[in-house]
């Protein structure tokens, strides 16, 4: 969705405001599990043998971050959600109203990973970068996008609803969601 000038800076500005709220990430989060390098990370995702243990919010970001660098918006979001959707059924997490795989949450977060990636460069790896945007470490950074009402309706489980709060920051680079499809956010974009 593109966006005026004006309706940009506000949604910038209230991003923003969160942002440097949250400059350090919390202990917990980096305390939770170790460190993992991208290309092992990668495999063992994709071969669906990352521990269920170890899934969470940051390994979601870390994943985000890792295909945005390497293929264009589309692809990043095909292979995020054909990976998820893949490694829930290898350990059989029931995918129902209120588990399992929400498309908008996955397209949302891919949105907001790409905007970092765009203003701020990509990282030396997948942890610095997550460490270096402790904004995307809350969950409840959607909620500044989205009401409840609509990120919990089965519609927004299903397939991408646009924020119905404030429209997604755009970066330099992001031209909105129609050329995301594309370009890279970061990265060659080779395969």
């Amino acid at each position: 969705m593109l966006m005026d000038a004006a309706r940009l800076t506000r949604s910038l500005a209230h991003y923003s405001s969160f942002a440097r709220t949250r400059r350090i990430p919390l202990l917990s989060d980096r305390l939770k599990q170790p460190m993992t390098d991208d290309e092992t990370f990668l495999a063992e995702f994709e071969g669906c043998r990352w521990p269920l243990s170890r899934w969470h919010h940051r390994d979601h970001i870390k994943l985000a971050y890792l295909y945005l660098c390497r293929y264009s918006f589309g692809e990043a979001l095909s292979r995020i959600r054909d990976g998820i959707k893949a490694h829930n059924a290898a350990h059989q997490l029931p995918d129902s109203s209120t588990s399992g795989f929400h498309e908008t949450m996955t397209h949302a977060w891919l949105c907001l990973v790409q905007f970092a990636i765009a203003e701020y460069g990509p990282s030396a790896n997948a942890d610095d970068f997550y460490e270096n945007h402790p904004e995307l470490s809350q969950q409840k950074t959607l909620r500044f996008f989205y009401s409840k009402e609509r990120f919990m309706s089965p519609e927004a489980k299903t397939r991408f609803c646009e924020p119905d709060l404030t429209p997604f920051p755009i970066g330099r680079g992001c031209k909105g969601k129609d050329s995301q499809t594309e370009t890279p956010a970061g990265g060659s974009g080779e395969t």
